[in-house]
C-alpha cells in the first residue's frame, strides 16, 4: 500500500497502526513531509527539506514520488488523508500509474466545499451547507474517480451521497485512540476543559462568553483551556475585559492530555465543524461528560441527554451556559450521563478497525500484490 499525508504523528498512529496490523498488506510506503513514529511495516519517503520551503516544489517532488513508487512498486491502493492537496495529487498519480486510489474526508463534507482553510461560519456544519460552490464543483468529479472514500460519520456519509458519490464506495471509519487512556482517581481541579487549537473555527469565545452567564449560578467556576493557536490572544483579551481571569485558565499546548481530562469534570466543545474530533472520545474515555456543537459526524456517538449533551447551534452561549449549570448542579444527571459516555467509549474501542478496512479492501481491491 501506498500512502500520502501531512498528519500530527498522534493522529498518524491513530490511522496508520491499523492497516499495519492486516495481514493481506505487508508494506505500508507512506510519503510525507518528514519521517513518522517507527511502525510495523512502514517504510518512510520523504522530500528533500529545502522543498518545503517552497509548497509548489514540495508538491512536485512529491507528486513525482508517488508516480516512481506506484510504477516501480505497483501497490494494491494509493491511499491519501484528505481531499487537498494531497488527494490530488494522489488522483493524478493514480491515473498516470494505473493504480488503483482511495481517500480519507477526515475533515467532513468541507474537504469537498473548498480548499484550504475556509473562511469561519462559511461552512458550519451545525446549520445548512451552502450550495455546492465552484470549487466544490471541480472537486467533485475527482472524488467521484477514487475506488474507496472513507469518511468519520454518517453526516459526511450522507453529504456524498446526496452529491452523486456512489455508496458502494464510502466506508466509515470510526475514529479510535490509544488504549492507554482511561478514567484515573484525580482530585478534579476544573469545573470545565476544553483542548483545541486556538483558532477561529473553534469559537472558544462561545465557551468564555458561557463562564460569565455560569459564574452568576457558580460564583467558583473553575476553567481550563489547553492549546495554542493564532486567536489566544484576542481570547485571553476576552477573558479580561469580562473580568474572568481569575476563572479561566490559559494551559498552553500541553502533551499529556489524559491528566488534563481525568482532572475535569466536564468538557466542552464549540467548533461550527469538525470531521469527528479525538478530544470528544479521549474525553468519553475518562468519564468526562462531552457538551458539544452538533457539528458533523459527532453525532454517531453523542446521544444528546444520555451520554452528552449536543448544542443545536455552535453560536447559543445561553445553551452552552444552561448545559452546564445544569451538569454541575445536577450530580445525579451528571454521574449517569458520566457512566453512559465511558460505556458509550468503551464499546468504540471494540471497534475492529482493521477489519473495516479488510472488508473494504476485499471489496473495493482486486490484486495479487499485497504492499
Amino acid at each position: 500500500m501506498l500512502v500520502i499525508m501531512k498528519l500530527p504523528e498522534r493522529n498518524m498512529m491513530n490511522h496508520i497502526v491499523p492497516l499495519s496490523k492486516l495481514d493481506e498488506i505487508d508494506r505500508i510506503m507512506v510519503v510525507r513531509d518528514t519521517e513518522g513514529p517507527p511502525i510495523d511495516k512502514v517504510e518512510y519517503y520523504c522530500p528533500p527539506s529545502w522543498t518545503l520551503k517552497f509548497l509548489p516544489s514540495a508538491y512536485f517532488i512529491k507528486l513525482f514520488m508517488l508516480i516512481h513508487l506506484a510504477l516501480k512498486e505497483k501497490p494494491s491502493l494509493l491511499l491519501s488523508f484528505k481531499l487537498y492537496p494531497h488527494g490530488i495529487l494522489a488522483f493524478l498519480a493514480g491515473t498516470i500509474s494505473g493504480v488503483r486510489t482511495g481517500v480519507s474526508l477526515i475533515g467532513g463534507p468541507v474537504e469537498v466545499l473548498d480548499v484550504g482553510i475556509p473562511a469561519v461560519e462559511t461552512f458550519a456544519y451545525t446549520g445548512v451547507i451552502p450550495r455546492m460552490s465552484k470549487t466544490g464543483a471541480f472537486l467533485l468529479p475527482i472524488l467521484r474517480t477514487f475506488d474507496i472514500i472513507t469518511v468519520t460519520g454518517h453526516y459526511t456519509r450522507n453529504f456524498l451521497v446526496e452529491h452523486g458519490i456512489p455508496p458502494q464506495k464510502i466506508v466509515v471509519v470510526p475514529h479510535i485512540v490509544e488504549n492507554s487512556i482511561h478514567p484515573r482517581e484525580r482530585e478534579k481541579t476544573f469545573d470545565i476543559l476544553t483542548l483545541a487549537r486556538l483558532e477561529p473555527v473553534k469559537h472558544i469565545e462561545v465557551l468564555i462568553q458561557a463562564i460569565r452567564i455560569v459564574r452568576q449560578s457558580i460564583p467558583g467556576i473553575r476553567v481550563a483551556i489547553v492549546g495554542d493557536g493564532t486567536h489566544r490572544k484576542d481570547l485571553q483579551a476576552l477573558t479580561r475585559e469580562l473580568g474572568l481571569e481569575d476563572h479561566v485558565m490559559f494551559a498552553g499546548f500541553q502533551p499529556d492530555v489524559e491528566q488534563w481530562f481525568n482532572q475535569s469534570k466536564i468538557f466542552v466543545l464549540t467548533s461550527e465543524r469538525e470531521g469527528f474530533p479525538y478530544t470528544v472520545i479521549e474525553a468519553m474515555l475518562c468519564g468526562i461528560p462531552v457538551i458539544a456543537s452538533n457539528c458533523g459526524d459527532i453525532a454517531d456517538v453523542i446521544i444528546d441527554g444520555c451520554n452528552g449533551i449536543l448544542i443545536n447551534d455552535y453560536r447559543d452561549v445561553d445553551a452552552f451556559a444552561a448545559s452546564i449549570i445544569t451538569l454541575l448542579q445536577n450530580q445525579d444527571r451528571m454521574h449517569r450521563i458520566r457512566i453512559n459516555a465511558l460505556e458509550t467509549a468503551e464499546a468504540l474501542k471494540s471497534n475492529d478497525i482493521p477489519e473495516i478496512w479488510r472488508r473494504a479492501l476485499a471489496q473495493n481491491i482486486t490484486t495479487d500484490n499485497p504492499c
